[in-house]
């Protein structure tokens, strides 16, 4: 996932996160190539480094901002999603004791897992599964 930053020129509201004129937002390539496309962003070092260095801004990490501003039920299904999604049968993806690694849920649902975020995720699909199975608990 390549990341790239960008100067805003307008106030925007991207991903109903809203910024300011020159704010520098970091965000993965195709959205600052989308924002450039625009019209509303500019990725130029020059621009970049202008707002950084003049009008000191700090850069805004986007998807951060939008993790921060997602609801934990929004996180958790997504997690939920994103073990659901791992392929069983690579153990590489799996702890000793069949937990998914933390690493290769990160790498599907894009962000920063946690093991206690992991554990109550894998929790529900065990459960799930076991409801599938018809095993009591």
């Amino acid at each position: 996932m390549a990341k790239k930053r960008a100067r805003l020129l307008y106030q925007a509201l991207i991903d109903g996160l809203s910024y300011l004129p020159n704010n520098v937002i970091e965000a993965e390539a195709a959205v600052i190539k989308k924002l450039e496309d625009d019209g509303i962003a500019d990725a130029a070092k020059a621009a970049v480094d202008y707002c950084l260095n003049e009008l000191d801004e700090t850069v805004k990490d986007h998807e951060a901002l939008l993790l921060a501003a997602m609801r934990p039920e929004d996180r958790h299904a997504l997690l939920v999603d994103g073990i659901m999604a791992l392929d069983a049968d690579n153990t590489a993806l799996f702890t000793d004791d069949g937990k998914p690694q933390v690493k290769a849920l990160e790498e599907v649902v894009g962000f920063t897992v946690s093991a206690a975020e992991r554990d109550a995720a894998w929790a529900e699909v065990e459960s799930d599964l076991d409801d599938e199975a018809g095993i009591v608990s």
